[in-house]
């Protein structure tokens, strides 16, 4: 169906359309950050965390004089690999609900109807995921699924910032 050239998206095809219409998947909630496709803001940081390590180790440490290159090499090697673990931990983290990292990912969770309801959480019960919340929470509407102490949807690491992943 188009209207104004713009597809509109469903979540299934609606009774006697044609099967060439663009159908939207029903959401799944997202165990990690690599559970769904990388982000444009996730590869840049990942090529730039390449590019500087190539740089910084290539061609920037081999051109220091003999005493300072391995202080270097010692130094700058310790902070990327901390970076580099602490942003992996990050990312592989799921910072959901308890009762939330419980159930199966692979099962579709219903979609949000505002015409219903004004908030998705209300009197700390989330509507979309069916549980009660701890009044720090919040439903995260790119992850699809509850965050203890929600902080905000990082795009570099395609991960919600909660309670467990927030250090």
């Amino acid at each position: 169906m188009r209207c104004c050239d713009q597809h509109l998206r469903r979540t299934e095809p609606a009774p006697g359309s044609s099967c060439n219409e663009p159908v939207t998947p029903a959401p799944h909630s997202r165990r990690n950050g690599w559970s769904a496709r990388p982000t444009p803001q996730q590869l840049v940081s990942y090529f730039t965390y390449i590019y500087l390590v190539v740089v910084g180790f290539g061609i920037y440490i081999p051109l220091l004089p003999s005493p300072w290159d391995s202080l270097a090499y010692g130094h700058l090697g310790f902070f990327f690999v901390l970076h580099l673990v602490t942003h992996i931990a990050a990312v592989l983290i799921d910072p959901a609900e308890p009762i939330v990292r419980a159930r199966n990912y692979a099962s579709t969770l219903p979609t949000f109807d505002k015409s219903q309801h004004a908030h998705v959480i209300l009197d700390l019960h989330c509507k979309i995921c069916d549980i009660d919340v701890g009044p720090r929470a919040k439903h995260c509407k790119a992850c699809n699924k509850c965050v203890t102490d929600f902080d905000h949807h990082c795009k570099y690491m395609n991960n919600c910032v909660g309670r467990r992943n927030y250090w």
